[in-house]
């Protein structure tokens, strides 16, 4: 199997189990293919029986066809990152995949019957580990794909990495793009420590990554922090469980690595790198709740700043006019005592918009589906406009657009990475004083400041490239823009005039019943 020995590791039935969930299938479906009885799948899986040695070649094979068969691409791209098959490995993907299913299943069969004889691991792996040259499979991090998670109530995961070495699929299985089979707990802890001292930094991805690991891992004990120097390009343990290293070239080839499944040494080296984090590194977000950002006035030291260059995510309080906004502030803050450090905030923010020169970017999908649905983050907490406040709104804003040259407006049309279509937009709020990322997650609206220099640095440039670059989805023209904000009106008539209908039906229908 040459470079598949990370394999050696798990058992004939562990494997067949991952694969099944990887594609979504059921032991029924497979036993039905194979024409056994789907408890002969059960026991397989269970490990409490083996196929025979005489059948494996054809079961293996029959097994390989029905799972790559039977998956749409989008699973298809998914067994190909579990089996590292790179772009460079030419020919037809169903033929390459179902070899590769075949050979890890003949693999893990041969490790199952020698320990069904009673071989140990010990006798196969000294000291519980493995190391593999070149690895062809690079079993990476946090999804049942690598380890049996079950066994554990919750998790403990600490990460290192020189992440700007690792190519895009092993980032966004550390973000926890691919993750299943995890523990249903809010016990689950993750903390992750990066090195940032790269020149190899993808810019129009790797922040928005450390955006959305934000969001994965919102419901969780999540710390997300940055250190000078790293050791490697990736070192992982899962307290009880599992450690892994890796070396990754600039690259992104991963060239070595090393894993282990003895609790006694994963544990001795979670504690080590526990103790490491703990003196080395600093948090790359600090979070604060939207009372702590006005009561400390960072809110304020924000909308006062020069320099302001805003990636608008969400429609939130910031570009309501005056009359709204207190209408708004009136109806939801009625008894805060912030309300008026909130008001001169607002206020500043108008003027601010008008003289300073400030940069926007709004996604274009955040005006459409405002137009829509108008939710509103007001102060963080999301609120539904009605038809006529949000045609209050859009009108305000409509004048910022299109009549005020001091006002620096582009709309990106799409997102700016493939991997990121379809995700929440992110809010990015840069400025000379006071820097944060407003998220949106199923907890609702987070604050975080960005505090470190590299970070806000790294934000920073991600901006500008986008801003200056990006003319694949980012729209400059002013007349385009015009005429956008024209048709976005123009729904309003369409959406109050299918509102009259629908109004004038229902009164109808209340008369006819009387």
């Amino acid at each position: 199997m040459g470079n598949y020995d990370n394999y050696t590791i798990m058992g004939f039935g562990k494997l067949l189990e991952q694969l099944l969930q990887l594609t979504g299938q059921k032991n029924s479906a497979l036993a039905v293919h194979l024409g056994y009885d789907v408890s002969y799948i059960s026991k397989w899986i269970t490990q409490n029986m083996l196929p025979a040695g005489k059948n494996i070649d054809n079961i293996c094979e029959c097994i390989s066809g029905f799972l790559v068969l039977s998956s749409s691409e989008k699973t298809k791209q998914r067994l190909s990152r579990f089996f590292q098959i790179t772009s460079e490995e030419s020919g037809n993907q169903d033929i390459v995949l179902q070899q590769r299913v075949i050979a890890a299943l003949n693999q893990c069969y041969k490790y199952s019957s020698q320990m069904a004889k009673g071989d140990s691991v010990e006798e196969r792996l000294p000291i519980n580990s493995n190391m593999s040259v070149n690895p062809r499979l690079q079993k990476l991090v946090l999804s049942s794909d690598v380890m049996a998670f079950h066994t554990v109530d919750y998790l403990d995961i600490i990460i290192f990495s020189n992440i700007f070495s690792m190519g895009r699929d092993d980032k966004l299985n550390i973000a926890g793009f691919e993750r299943t089979g995890w523990p249903d707990s809010s016990h689950n802890r993750i903390r992750c420590m990066f090195s940032l001292d790269s020149d190899n930094a993808d810019i129009g991805f790797d922040p928005l990554l450390f955006i959305y690991m934000l969001i994965n891992y919102s419901e969780i004990d999540f710390q997300l922090n940055i250190t000078d120097q790293m050791p490697c390009s990736l070192m992982l343990a899962m307290r009880n469980l599992y450690s892994h290293t890796s070396l990754v070239t600039s690259t992104h080839r991963c060239i070595m690595s090393t894993t282990c499944v003895d609790k006694k040494q994963t544990n001795e080296l979670f504690d080590s790198m526990e103790e490491t984090m703990l003196i080395q590194s600093k948090s790359m977000f600090t979070p604060v709740t939207i009372k702590e950002m006005l009561q400390k006035h960072y809110y304020m030291q924000a909308v006062i700043s020069s320099g302001i260059r805003y990636l608008v995510g969400k429609m939130a309080e910031m570009f309501l006019p005056e009359d709204l906004f207190d209408e708004l502030l009136e109806e939801y803050y009625p008894d805060s005592l912030l309300a008026e450090e909130m008001k001169k905030a607002h206020a500043i923010f108008q003027y601010a918009i008008h003289v300073t020169g400030m940069k926007v970017l709004f996604f274009e999908n955040t005006l459409s589906e405002y137009v829509l649905d108008g939710r509103l983050d007001f102060f963080t907490k999301t609120i539904t406009l009605d038809l006529e406040r949000r045609k209050r709104h859009m009108t305000y804003i409509k004048e910022i657009f299109c009549h005020n040259p001091g006002f620096f407006i582009r709309i990106a049309s799409g997102a700016f990475a493939n991997e990121f279509k379809g995700l929440v937009n992110p809010t990015i709020y840069l400025s000379d004083n006071v820097n944060y990322l407003r998220i949106e997650t199923s907890e609702g609206i987070m604050m975080n400041l960005i505090t470190q220099k590299k970070v806000v640095n790294l934000y920073s440039a991600f901006f500008d490239e986008v801003w200056d670059k990006r003319r694949d989805i980012v729209i400059c023209d002013q007349d385009w823009i015009d005429q956008k904000m024209n048709y976005y009106m123009e729904c309003f008539k369409l959406l109050d005039t299918y509102s009259m209908g629908k109004r004038k039906e229902h009164e109808e229908c209340c008369k006819g019943r009387s």
